[in-house]
């Protein structure tokens, strides 16, 4: 199998979930440049010192779980560090030469590092090997990982430079063997079947992180990606819940978010609630005795400031769609007139909106006329 496939098979059950989801969604509804020193670096690049660091919320199976933050206890003299280097620090130091323009750009993530220069494994450390993985189609996999191992070396003390190194090639083993696990099959005609086998590839991966891994290392740096696929699987199999109401179904995808980080959390919320807000104000449109209701959805969605904003610019009368034709009946019949430059065309038109309107009424006939054309 190519480098190129094995990536791919990398992402497959990222990709599964994701078409899933939707399934169901849709069912419901060079040279080397002057060296500086290692020391010099170190000091240039270490950030801010921090005090109270609180980890990733871990999983530690598939499915959702209770999880406990790992808060590093503040109440002793330990402190930590936040270190990188930066593009042009390494560019001066590396042995390989600077990195490809296209990377020069790319900020390095944060490692951390405890008052005995001991690393703290995090999900920086994954994102920090796909950073240099991506020189892998310009220098070739070995050079990218020398590159990866060389930077360590440069930014990080002893032991946290050895315990990264170690943690590169667990990392990297496990890489290579998760593209022979089983994929799912996804299936639109048989949902509950392929939930079942998406469940099955991600409890393998789980497996195979603790087979070549601590568990505690795979729940480092794994913990985001673990808690969003259970919250997935929890997504989907309420959808396919069909004697649940749809009350009872939101309830359960607020429990489920509570898993997640807080990050995370909030992107999920705020999603959700937006689908039970669009949802609701369809239902709500149909009816033009709705206007109150219309109203008052959007003043708790959005506030009071905006909901008036929006029934300004959605409000009509004769009066009004009267006048927006007689407008748009004189700006037709300027640009028919053939004897008029394109220039002289736009002027015309933008005094005859400004004798018309005022700017708060052009605002309103812009966000009408838009509205109007992507609705043909």
């Amino acid at each position: 199998m190519n480098k190129r496939t094995k990536k791919i098979s990398i992402v497959s059950i990222g990709i599964s979930l994701a078409i899933v989801t939707g399934i169901l969604m849709l069912q419901q509804k060079g040279d080397h440049a002057p060296q500086l020193s290692v020391a010099e670096a170190a000091k240039r690049n270490a950030d801010d010192e921090v005090d109270d660091p609180t980890f990733i919320q871990r999983q530690t199976d598939a499915r959702l779980t209770p999880s406990a933050s790992q808060t590093i206890d503040t109440s002793s003299s330990e402190r930590l560090r936040r270190i990188r280097l930066t593009t042009e620090d390494y560019n001066a130091m590396s042995g390989f030469g600077p990195l490809p323009i296209h990377l020069q750009n790319l900020d390095f993530p944060l490692l951390l590092v405890d008052s005995q220069q001991r690393l703290i494994p995090n999900e920086n450390i994954r994102h920090l090997i796909e950073h240099f993985m991506l020189l892998t189609g310009d220098e070739g996999l070995q050079i990218a990982t020398d590159r990866l191992q060389e930077y360590l070396t440069l930014a990080l003390p002893e032991p946290a430079s050895h315990q990264a190194s170690l943690l590169v090639k667990q990392y990297l083993e496990y890489k290579s063997r998760v593209h022979e696990l089983p994929k799912p099959t996804v299936n639109a005609a048989d949902p509950e079947t392929t939930l079942v086998q998406l469940q099955e590839s991600l409890d393998a991966r789980i497996r195979l992180r603790r087979e070549i891994m601590s568990d505690s290392t795979a729940d480092s740096l794994f913990g985001s990606e673990q808690a969003y696929d259970a919250y997935t699987l929890v997504r989907i199999e309420t959808h396919l819940d069909n004697a649940t109401s749809a009350t009872e179904k939101n309830q359960k995808l607020i429990e489920a978010e509570q898993y997640l980080p807080s990050d995370m959390r909030n992107r999920m919320r705020s999603s959700r609630e937006r689908q039970t807000f669009d949802k609701t104000l369809a239902k709500l449109q149909l009816s033009p005795s709705n206007e109150h209701q219309i109203y008052e959805l959007r003043k708790a969605y959005f506030g009071a400031e905006t909901a008036d904003r929006i029934t300004y610019y959605e409000a009509t009368s004769e009066d009004w769609q009267n006048r927006v034709d007689n407008f748009l009946h004189e700006k037709f019949s300027i640009e028919q007139n053939t004897e008029l430059a394109k220039e002289q065309k736009q002027l015309l038109i933008q005094n005859l909106k400004a004798e018309n309107f005022s700017k708060k009424e052009q605002a309103k006939l812009a966000v009408q006329l838009i509205r109007e054309m992507a609705q043909r």
